[in-house]
């Protein structure tokens, strides 16, 4: 991945974990959907900064690409939050 890109998006990421911090000082967001929110930011966060990551855990698991683990990651967390959804319903 290009450096700029990196540089780029790891300052969007922390210019949106500061306005979730803000929201949540606010009193704008709620705790519990401010905990996954901020989860996912610093997980981008970390992927970002070392790329290398994402590859291993995909070699790791069996899955030819890199992104396609992204995709399976973001589904098992949709998941989990459908489920807590429905089950605190």
């Amino acid at each position: 991945m290009n450096i700029r890109i990196q540089i780029i998006i790891g300052v969007i990421v922390i210019f949106a974990l500061c306005i979730i911090v803000n929201m949540i000082r606010e009193k704008k967001l709620e705790l519990r959907y401010a905990l996954a929110w901020l989860g996912v930011g610093i997980a981008i966060l970390v992927l970002d900064c070392f790329p290398q990551v994402i590859t291993w855990l995909a070699i790791k698991v069996g899955i030819a690409s890199p992104i396609n683990m992204l995709f399976f990651l973001g589904f098992c967390l949709y998941l989990r939050w459908q489920y807590r959804v429905h089950l605190l319903e």
